[in-house]
């Protein structure tokens, strides 16, 4: 019989189990009316009449309440259904200096915060702690970082002790987990429990009274001051600072200074535990639940270098003040990019070929991991979704991807010619995108540079690219840089140079003044320093290398001495330049005969000319011989008789 009867028990925890898992995904019903924002401070006065929070349902305007709908379950303490000591209804409400619907601001500070709390007592309230556990901005969303508690007793002096603890790290969750070590930090009263070593602050204080003819509540004031960075809040007077006093609101067993069994929890009629959300600006109050309202990403926002894997990416199912929730069957979430290159993966080494669309968050469990890749750069945001749609918010999160700036080699120029040459480089690492490429270029070594070839192409790593440029000056020395670029900045390959070639000489000029010698003139070839002349007997010089060298040095002419006479030179010049030593493509040519013996100068009109003297003397010779031959003959015939 008993073994039936744990078997029927089993039977029911399991049937009630999946019944609140069940609720959690519905809509909470919420039996809650506030109005709209401040209520200024003289509105509601602390005297325990509660006359002037309004009526049940129809609160005074400023006043936010909610009804604990759930006084039993899990949250509330095992047994304790509808006991005296229940909290029946909550009420809240925060005031300023002008009140209404003024925002605040430095002229409209806020001043207090003030909650109510109706119980199923119907009798005087005796050795009862009411809490109300704070985020004031020092913790995450979902964690407390302090503690107010409201002791009430009857027959204490005075009745309601306020006091102000703030939670010690690690910080707790905030919906009425109580673990973790507290430090008083205010009161209203010099001495709230033995030990206390914090402020006292008597503008702070609370009342006791019916608020129905029959049941008894308590309401309380708190100064703003109480939630400020003086005992480690961020919430300012004038609106700034903690935009949102979150708070959870229950109460428990122990003495002043001692939290102990939490006994009942603000709930609404699925069970679900309540939170308050209070606008430091505005005033409004709303009531959250702790279904699952949202996913989030627990992982922060990326910087990922295009092309490679992200890190870890977490998300989480939460309630509306970020506690996680976990999912009572396997949740499909969706997952997208705005970027049409980006792709998922569950493992880091995964294939991320987009066969990953979506991941899948365990029953039992709150939260899913994957990962991220995208081979263009860019701002994205990804989006996880459940699906099917469940109303919940979804998780969106901005990423960065970068790509690195690219590196380049600057390569030797080829195909160099007087005005033109084909500069050439090598794109190394393109930096995970494809580059454009171009060449700037100049006269001087190491800059600047001012011209430059115009940005083209679409290469990636390790290709060559290479641009014609024109125009040069012949026989100049130019320096070039090749560069690549792409989205996230520009690569520049070291310094190379090169030196164009000389144009051939002009003018070339042979003239013979003597049997032995053969003077020489030219004009230096464009970007010449040098000027080489070959000669050669028989015809002319084939090459650079043929022939004899007759002069290589940067005059204009030559008097090339020493021939032989009666004999025919051929001779051809190239332009040369010095450094890495460029010749010109093309030559000069001329030739001449070396003459006969040399005859001295001639003076003619102060102009001394070159005279042949065996041409001037030859017809005075040839006349004398005849005359001999004449007197030579006379005297022989004297001679004979």
């Amino acid at each position: 019989m008993s073994n039936r009867k744990a078997r029927q028990n089993s039977i029911l925890v399991i049937l009630a189990k999946v019944l609140v898992c069940g609720l959690l995904l519905l809509p909470a019903t919420i039996s809650i009316v506030y109005a709209d924002t401040f209520v200024s401070p003289a509105t509601i006065t602390i005297d325990g009449t509660f006359t002037d929070w309004g009526t049940t349902g129809s609160p005074a305007s400023g006043a936010y309440l909610f009804q604990d709908a759930s006084n039993y379950g899990e949250q509330d303490g095992y047994g304790f259904n509808w006991k005296a000591g229940d909290i029946n209804y909550l009420w809240t409400a925060a005031s300023t200096q002008l009140g209404g619907t003024t925002p605040a601001s430095s002229s409209n500070l806020l001043q207090y915060f003030h909650y109510r709390f109706d119980t199923n007592y119907n009798h005087t309230i005796k050795g009862q702690s009411y809490y109300v556990q704070l985020n004031l901005g020092a913790a995450s969303p979902g964690y407390a970082d302090h503690l107010l508690q409201i002791w009430v007793d009857n027959d204490a002096n005075p009745k309601v002790k306020l006091v102000l603890y703030e939670y010690n790290t690690p910080y707790p969750q905030i919906r009425a987990f109580t673990s973790g070590s507290i430090t008083g930090k205010v009161s209203n009263v010099a001495s709230p429990y033995p030990g206390f070593s914090g402020v006292q602050d008597t503008s702070a204080g609370g009342a006791m009274g019916k608020y129905d003819g029959t049941r008894y509540g308590v309401e309380v004031r708190i100064p703003v001051s109480w939630y400020s960075s003086t005992y480690g809040g961020g919430v300012n007077a004038d609106g700034s600072g903690t935009p949102m006093v979150i708070g959870a609101v229950f109460t428990g067993t122990g003495s002043l200074g001692a939290v102990g069994t939490v006994k009942d929890t603000i709930n609404d009629f699925a069970r679900n535990t309540l939170v308050s959300l209070t606008d430091t600006v505005t005033g409004d109050t709303q009531f959250a639940t702790d279904d699952i309202t949202k996913i989030v990403f627990t992982t922060i926002s990326q910087t990922i270098l295009v092309g490679t894997v992200s890190a870890v990416m977490i998300i989480q199912t939460q309630d509306d003040i970020g506690v996680p929730k976990n999912v009572c069957t396997n949740t499909n979430i969706a997952l997208s990019s705005t970027s049409a290159t980006g792709r998922f993966d569950t493992n880091p080494a995964g294939a991320f070929d987009g066969s990953v669309t979506s991941v899948t968050i365990a029953n039992g469990t709150s939260s899913a991991i994957f990962y991220y890749r995208d081979t263009a750069p860019g701002t994205l945001t990804i989006t996880a979704t459940e699906n099917p749609g469940q109303g919940w918010t979804d998780a969106t999160q901005q990423e960065t991807i970068i790509g690195l700036s690219p590196t380049v080699t600057t390569n030797n120029a080829t195909s160099v010619e007087e005005t033109s040459a084909t500069l050439n480089g090598t794109l190394n690492d393109d930096g995970g995108e494809s580059c454009q490429y171009r060449f700037q270029y100049g006269t001087t070594a190491g800059g600047p540079y001012p011209s430059s070839t115009a940005w083209s192409g679409n290469i990636t790593a390790v290709q060559a690219f290479s641009a014609g440029v024109t125009s040069l000056n012949p026989g100049t020395r130019y320096y070039f840089q090749a560069m690549a670029k792409n989205s996230s900045g520009a690569g520049i390959g070291a310094e190379q140079s090169f030196l164009t070639k000389p144009e051939a000489p002009t003018g070339f000029n042979a003239s013979s003044v003597s049997g032995t010698q053969i003077n020489l003139n030219w004009t230096k070839g464009d970007g010449a320093q040098r000027t080489m002349v070959r000669r050669q007997t028989g015809g002319y010089p084939a090459n650079r290398n043929d022939g004899s060298e007759a002069y290589f040095d940067t005059g204009i002419s030559f008097a090339d001495a020493g021939l032989s006479p009666d004999t025919t030179y051929y001779y051809r010049a190239w332009s040369e330049v010095t450094g890495s030593q460029q010749w010109s493509d093309n030559y000069a040519e001329t030739s001449a005969t070396a003459g006969g013996v040399p005859q001295e100068p001639v003076a003619v009109g102060g102009i001394i000319y070159p005279v042949d003297k065996l041409g001037v003397l030859a017809p005075w010779i040839s006349s004398g011989l005849a005359t001999l031959s004449v007197i030579g003959l006379a005297a022989l015939r004297l001679k004979r008789k």
